[in-house]
């Protein structure tokens, strides 16, 4: 027993968790008193503010009811809240003793459900509420409620939302507080917590049984209770169905509020006092909904709905015709559009939408992009055929243009496959080839049989392309069967939009009965009362004094009528009494909300607390929609800490949890983090008022927070939106180039894709970046941007604008050949708007300032004397000769080349006797003066010193860049093979992808034999050879590409190669244990005498040496030998220096380096621990200037430092994303020992089960590399963990390409690292081993699939579910159950035979392997017209596709009927960790290989030559898609070539290909 000063304490009466609870009374008054105590010493922080918390939460409010702590007290160790003891004992412990008979039970329930109702009132959810947390005088019989440390404060009335995820007790606690559902936790909860416990004092007995939390969880969310009634007879059954309602598994069906819930039990109690008994009534009938919202339906819209009927008839006659809506915010556009024509054409056309964005007006087409690629995705949910017959089409009408579009719908290319790169034209030709294939793009989804109908939303924030392009399309394409509606508000649209020339355009008459204008008005008084009406549920008669006061204050606008009735409610001039809306007609009439709904939305903005208005200004700052990660960097915040400070503006409704851009779940639970203003105007009233100064500063701060942890290269026009919005406030000089560049990047992207005038905002806001002395000290920076920005200005008809910057140019340029530059830049720009002759003035003025005079107009004596010229000078000269010509001394001469071939280009046409006289004239001018070389050296010299030496890989990228262009343009073979070998070994890898490398490499050899260079040529196989390997390409290829390199070295004489072709032979050997040789011989095999004195003979070859010999004793975990064999190349690295293997050598050296960490004494630790860290500082900055080289390298030695410093939560996570980056970079060998470290920690920590599926994985992709003696070697030391992975012999070299395959992303990989200590995802780890373990140890297949569907559909909170895999082609349901009805299936079922399910949704996870989730209350998206969705009217739909080693078996897929917004990101992501274990099960494997034909010892017909090639892709274990792009053709011919394989193998199943290909020997 404790003491406490001034209080006695007669007994301690609970303990619960360490918190105790005493009776007893103070000294002072003689109150008997209650203590709730905690000890300090032995409490957990959490205990301690529970305590705190309540207190607090108490003093917010005085409810007749409830008993609230009196006071909190302190002393020494001991926390204790006080409160009055009225003798009185909790409902659970009266119940034990007493029976609760018909009459008390009412009187018990009507105080509880009164005192809710006050608490509720006062804006607080109890959270908690149980049988234990009610108190009941045994005398009076009165009813308290107690313990509010789980109570939630409400911020609003209105919509009283809240995320809060606080202790709860698992019997009692509603669906939404189980943490699984993506929906929040409101008033209603409390009502669900009383239903439980309203049917246990009636039935004696909970409604659901569970045995853990997890059960607990799934009884909520997925079983239906017995009524009571049919539990014990006696209950009436009203009061069965009354409870039944409070039961709802959906907030929306049950009571809206504890008032309707009062009536209907006051009834009860009515009818049992009067007449003895209770006689069924419809219950409901009061219950008002807390909630004000405006009717979803259209009211007194009659005229503008048929006015687009109308014309989207005439449409789907043939015609195309453009409507625009206009008026003012709120009028109610987009719902009128939206709720017309979208029900009009639903299944008898298309209905596509994208809207503009106020802050993001500078992205060309965007709305276009996003509608578009909605119909893309809606096709991937077709038939076969259907989807064949779309692809045909589609190909027809682009033919080879398709990257025109997929540059901008990028989706498309799933349905036609991989595009080839559009060819480069000039900006007006770009211009009209896209104009065009999009119009031809269009045509394909519009004819008689499906119109098409585009809403484009909110054009007065639209950039001039996305304008010009909705012009042309509606105007002047020639297209049928099209109705494009645009939506703008017409007092908000500024003089010179483009809209202007739009409405110019379709009033001017040119295009009479193709346009039409709609200007939506207020709503008249009528329908604007009607609405009112509604939204009360009261009679229209009753609220005319009402109607009249709101309609003058509001205009007739329903955004502001909405938000007005939501104002007086929350003034409480709105109200419920006795369960009907009430109101204060002199006070609402006394509000002034101002003259618009702006002014209204500001003062509700202005009662939010101060931190949810600051956080809001930033998300206004970002946009319509915003992304909470953004908005916590940009103010400091947690994710957590910033989503809770928004909260408030959750619960008034002011933003809104986004609905997804796609219905994928692709981003993971990223996706549960982006919200939306609930209406642009809302966005506007955060927005407008922030200072100009505090404005620009905001967007500064997004800027760079996007600047560092974005995709800046994608993202780059977004990011400079926000700083040009606030350059005056960049006084730095340093700050402002790198802006001013950043704007050169971001106008180049924007010229790529033909959106001139978005190119000519950034290439201005980056001159404006310049200082006034820019030519002297930026000079390089200042030419790209004026010059960039001269031909924008010229190509948006600023002529004289852009004359005077190519003037400026001219003026500051250098020398005559940066001038001839611009000259020249000059000609292709006249010439591409045609104007030739002035192009042909300035390229004639330019060549002449350069010396060279051109004739204007040739004439014969001109041409002649060019002619004589061109016989003299090849008089007795070889034409072979001219490859060896001297350089051209002077860059003023190549200059002059270059201006003779655009003029040539030019005159082709319009001056044809100009053109016979250049082309002589060109080649004339170029035997005299020779070529040029050296140049293209020099630039690579500083790329290599900007790139290798100096570490600014994009700097000498760029000068590589240079380099290449110029030889690709003027130079020989001499010259390019040394260029192409410098790029490709020593400047590329650092930038971009080392098969980019390889390319360059290849081009190297290719012009080193052409050249004669064979030493370049010698050294381009070496790398070749090298580089394939360390990049993770098979053993069996690279010892194919030995073979190759031995026969090249021996036929060129080159030393180098011929030890290379040793060296790699060797290691090769030694891991794939050739010749029955095993790992342990790889010393013996490195160290033969042959090779040692080969390697010797030259630095590179012996630095080379040592790093094999290092990664095999790394592999041989001979961690000492090979942590000496690093120290020996330390003074070889200048030798390996700048070389892709530098990389591999820092990599491997430190993983030596942190395997042997805890065993170095405290001086050695000190002095590896300085080289770790320069390693990780090096592979980080390669890993930031190229992913795709080094990001897994880096990533993994991060996780490997990580353990070493005991940081677990960071390391689990770093090794899962070093083995994702492994396989998405299709580096097989590093994600075989990324799987492996990870392995051995979980082995270490003490997951068994967890560290056998890594090491599973690792034995895999040994195998896979072709590491057959490393995979043996794991499997005789892990055993009990590798029991399931058969390792093979190599049986000879069979040709193969490694694929990545996606990896599934674990449940806790986004955890916080928060040092050591069990977190929340260690326990799912413990909790998702045990489940594995468990499905494992069942022998029974069918038993198998049945308790795999019974787990999945628990762990995701579905009451049914579904296992649908692949065989012959099709899709069959193979597994199934359904809780509700309790049906179970078990045989195989078509799944175009089977009702009961979204076959749509199945078809699109299936063919994009993307995860759907849908909330189907909401808008479904491309799911809309699915007939099943239609009729069945699910609530929840998730779907993911189930795969095994890389290959996609088929999908799952689950449905909650009850709630909708069911699945919860988390849950998903666990279960594909669940079902990615499970698909590796023996059981399971046996299964998918079984019912396929091994009588068949031949081949009836063979296959074709594709089909081998597709077969061979499907052993090494490619996706379908992989497939498609790897042989660049699309899904679904893939999907045919795989079916003709099935049927002459005999085989159903593609795990069951590679069996039955290796049995008839067409693989080894």
């Amino acid at each position: 027993m404790f003491e406490l000063p001034d209080y006695v304490i007669n007994e301690q009466i609970h303990e619960n968790n360490r918190v105790k609870v005493y009776r007893g009374y103070s000294e002072k008054d003689r109150m008997p008193v209650i203590l709730k105590v905690v000890e300090k010493e032995y409490a957990e922080p959490g205990h301690i503010a529970n305590l705190y918390r309540e207190y607090e939460i108490t003093r917010l409010f005085d409810v007749d009811g409830v008993i609230r702590p009196e006071r909190m007290e302190q002393t020494g160790t001991v926390i204790a809240l006080v409160s009055r003891d009225i003798g009185a004992v909790s409902l659970k412990e009266y119940i034990r003793s007493n029976k609760v008979d018909l009459k008390m039970f009412l009187e018990t329930a009507i105080q509880i459900a009164e005192t809710l109702n006050r608490l509720h009132n006062a804006g607080i959810v109890h959270g908690d509420l149980k049988p234990g947390n009610v108190l009941i005088d045994t005398g009076s019989k009165k009813v308290y409620i107690i313990d509010f440390s789980s109570a939630i404060p409400v911020f609003s009335k209105n919509r009283d939302t809240a995320f809060y995820n606080l202790v709860k007790t698992y019997e009692y606690m509603s669906p939404e507080q189980t943490g699984r559902l993506n929906i929040g936790v409101d008033y209603r909860s409390d009502l669900y917590s009383l239903g439980v416990m309203l049917y246990e004092l009636l039935a004696g007995t909970t409604p659901f049984r569970a045995e853990d939390q997890d059960a607990w969880a799934d009884a909520h969310i997925t079983q239906t209770a017995k009524p009571p009634h049919e539990v014990q007879g006696s209950i009436p059954e009203v009061i069965s169905d009354i409870i039944m309602k409070l039961l709802a598994k959906s907030p929306e069906e049950r009571y809206q509020g504890a008032n309707g819930l009062l009536y209907d039990l006051r009834e009860c109690y009515n009818q049992l006092a009067n007449t003895g008994e209770v006689h069924y009534f419809n219950i409901g009938s009061r219950d008002v909904s807390r909630y004000i919202s405006l009717p979803q339906e259209l009211i007194g819209r009659d005229d503008e709905q048929q006015f687009l009927i109308d014309a989207l008839k005439r449409v789907s006659k043939g015609k195309t015709e453009i409507i625009l809506v206009s008026g003012d915010p709120g009028v109610g556009k987009t719902m009128l559009i939206e709720k017309t024509l979208k029900s009009a054409v639903n299944g008898n056309g298309f209905y596509i939408s994208g809207k503009f964005d106020q802050l993001k007006s500078s992205i060309p087409y965007a709305p276009f992009a996003s509608a578009f690629s909605n119909l893309v995705k809606l096709l991937m949910t077709k038939s076969e055929k259907e989807l064949n017959d779309w692809k045909r089409d589609i190909q027809q009408v682009i033919g080879r243009r398709g990257a025109v579009i997929a540059q901008v719908i990028p989706e498309l290319e799933w349905i036609i496959g991989k595009q080839q790169p559009a060819d480069e034209l000039s900006p007006k030709e770009a211009e009209n080839r896209f104009l065009m294939v999009f119009r031809d793009f269009v045509k394909v989804f519009a004819n008689r049989k499906h119109p098409l109908v585009v809403f484009i939303d909110d054009l007065q924030w639209a950039d001039y392309s996305s304008v010009n392009l909705l012009k042309y399309l509606s105007l002047e394409a020639d297209l049928k069967y099209v109705l494009f509606v645009g939506a703008f508000r017409d007092n908000e649209l500024p003089e010179g939009h483009p809209v202007h020339e739009l409405l110019a355009a379709l009033k001017s008459g040119e295009y009479a009965g193709q346009s039409g204008f709609l200007h939506l008005k207020p709503l008249q008084f009528s329908y604007f009362a009607d609405i009112i009406a509604e939204s009360l549920n009261v009679k229209k008669e009753d609220i005319s004094i009402l109607s009249e006061v709101l309609y003058r204050k509001t205009g007739g606008n329903p955004l502001f009528l909405g938000q007005l009735l939501a104002h007086a409610y929350e003034e409480g001039l709105l109200y419920i009494q006795q369960q009907k809306w009430k109101w204060n007609i002199e006070a609402i009439d006394a509000l002034n909300p101002g003259e618009d709904v702006l002014e209204l939305l500001v003062k509700k903005l202005d009662r939010l607390p101060k931190k949810t208005q600051e956080i809001l200004k930033i998300a206004s700052c970002i946009g319509n929609r915003f992304d909470i990660h953004a908005v916590s960097k940009v103010c400091c915040k947690t994710a957590d800490e910033t989503i809770s400070c928004l909260m408030p503006a959750v619960a008034e409704r002011l933003i809104v949890p986004a609905k997804p851009l796609q219905t994928s779940m692709t981003q993971g639970p990223d996706d549960e983090y982006v919200f939306e203003f609930l209406h642009d105007r809302v966005q506007q009233a955060v927005y407008l008022p922030i200072p100009v100064q505090e404005k620009k500063e905001k967007h500064i701060a997004i800027g760079k927070i996007y600047l560092e942890h974005g995709n800046i290269e994608d993202r780059i026009m977004f990011i400079m939106d926000h700083f040009n919005r606030s350059l005056d406030l960049i006084e730095c000089g340093e700050e402002r180039k790198k802006l001013a560049e950043y704007n050169l990047m971001a106008g180049r992207k924007a010229k790529i894709a033909a959106a001139y005038s978005s190119a000519l905002q950034y290439f201005r806001a980056g001159k404006s970046l310049l200082p006034d002395n820019s030519w002297t000290t930026d000079y390089k920076l200042s030419y790209d941007i004026y010059l960039e920005l001269a031909q924008a200005e010229y190509l948006s008809a600023n002529i004289t604008t852009a004359e005077e910057l190519f003037d400026t140019v001219i003026e500051k340029s250098k020398n005559e050949l940066e001038r001839a530059a611009v000259y020249g830049l000059k000609v292709t720009l006249y010439a591409g708007v045609g104007k030739y002759k002035e192009a042909v003035h300035t390229g004639i003025h330019s060549l002449r300032r350069l010396g060279v005079r051109i004739p204007t107009d040739p004439t014969k004596f001109d041409y002649l004397m060019e002619l004589l010229k061109y016989k003299w000078q090849m008089f007795n000269r070889n034409i072979e000769s001219l490859e060896n010509l001297h350089e051209m001394r002077k860059p003023e001469q190549v200059k002059v080349a270059d201006l003779l071939s655009r003029m040539a280009s030019v005159t082709m046409s319009s001056h044809p006797n100009l053109y016979s006289f250049l082309i002589l004239k060109a080649g004339n001018y170029a035997v005299k003066h020779g070529n040029t070389e050296m140049t293209c050296v020099g630039y690579l010299g500083y790329g290599i010193t900007e790139g290798s030496v100096l570490g600014n890989y994009k700097e000498g990228e760029e000068y590589a860049k240079v380099a290449l262009n110029l030889v690709e343009k003027f130079g020989k073979s001499s010259s390019k093979c040394i260029i192409y070998f410098v790029i490709g070994s020593l400047v590329l890898h650092w930038t971009q992808p080392a098969e980019l490398c390889l390319k360059y490499l290849d081009k190297a050899a290719q012009a080193g034999i052409e050249a004669g260079d064979l030493l370049i040529t010698g050294y381009s196989h070496c790398l070749l050879l090298e580089d394939q390997y360390i990049m993770g390409a098979r053993l069996p290829d690279i010892l194919e590409e030995v073979r190759r390199k031995r026969e090249i070295a021996s036929r060129i004489k080159h030393d180098n190669l011929s030890i290379n072709v040793e060296l790699y032979e060797s290691t090769v050997n030694a891991l794939m244990g050739i010749n029955g040789c095993e790992l342990p011989d790889a010393a013996e095999i490195l160290n033969n005498e042959h090779l040692v004195s080969l390697v010797k003979k030259d630095q590179s070859s012996l630095a080379t040496w040592h790093i094999r010999k290092m990664q095999l004793y790394y592999f041989l975990t001979d961690h000492r030998n090979a942590l000496a064999e690093s120290e020996k190349i330390q003074n070889l690295m200048g030798a390996i220096f700048g070389f892709l293997l530098q990389s591999e050598c820092v990599f491997y050296h430190s993983l030596i380096i942190t395997a042997m960490y805890r065993d170095f004494s405290p001086k050695e630790r000190k002095h590896y621990r300085k080289i770790l860290k320069n390693n990780h500082k090096q592979l980080k900055k390669w890993a930031e200037s190229c992913r795709e080289n080094f990001e897994d390298m880096y990533l993994l030695v991060s996780a490997e430092i990580a353990r070493i410093n005991n940081r677990k939560e960071q390391a689990m996570q770093l090794y899962d994303r070093a083995i994702q980056a492994a396989r998405e970079y299709r580096h097989v060998n590093n994600e075989a020992i990324a799987n492996e470290l990870a392995a051995q920690y979980y082995l270490s920590e003490g997951h068994s089960r967890i560290a056998g599926a890594y090491m599973d994985d690792a034995c895999r992709c040994y195998m896979r590399w072709g590491a057959y003696a490393k995979a043996r070697q794991i499997k005789s030391r892990y055993p009990d963990l590798t029991g399931e992975v058969i390792v093979e012999e190599y049986s000879g070299y069979r040709k193969n390409k490694y694929t990545g395959i996606p990896k599934i992303k674990r449940e806790d990989s986004d955890s916080t690292v928060t040092g050591s200590g069990t977190s929340s995802g260690s326990v799912d780890l413990y909790r998702l081993d045990r489940i594995i373990e468990d499905i494992y140890s069942e022998p029974d297949i069918n038993k198998l699939l049945t308790r795999f569907i019974d787990i999945a559909i628990r762990s995701i909170g579905a009451n049914r579910g579904y296992l649908i895999l692949e065989k012959s082609g099709e899709l069959y349901i193979e597994s199934g159950k359904d809780n509700s009805s309790g049906r179970t299936l078990t045989d195989s079922i078509p799944l175009e035979e089977y009702p009961d399910i979204s076959k749509t949704v199945v078809r699109y996870v299936a063919r994009t392997l993307e995860t759907v989730v849908l909330n189907c209350d909401e808008q479904p998206g491309i799911f809309a017209v699915d007939p099943y969705i239609a009729e069945s009217n699910p609530k929840s739909i998730a779907c993911l596709p189930v795969l095994f080693q890389g290959i996609s078996l088929g999908v799952l897929y689950f449905e909650n009927n009850f709630i909708a917004g069911a699945f919860a990101a988390n849950r998903i992501e666990r279960l594909k960790v669940l079902s990615s274990q499970v698909a590796c099960a023996r059981k399971f494997q046996s299964y998918l290989e079984k019912d396929y034909d091994r009588s068949k010892g031949h081949l009836v017909e063979p296959l074709t030559e594709r089909e081998m090639e597709v077969l061979r892709l499907i052993s090494e274990g490619m996706s379908n898609k992989e497939i498609a792009d790897e042989l660049v053709i699309t899904i679904n011919t893939v999907k045919t070539y795989i079916k003709n394989i099935y049927e002459k193998l005999g085989v159903n199943r593609r795990v069951q290909v590679v069996a039955r290909a290796k049995e008839l020997n067409l693989l080894r």
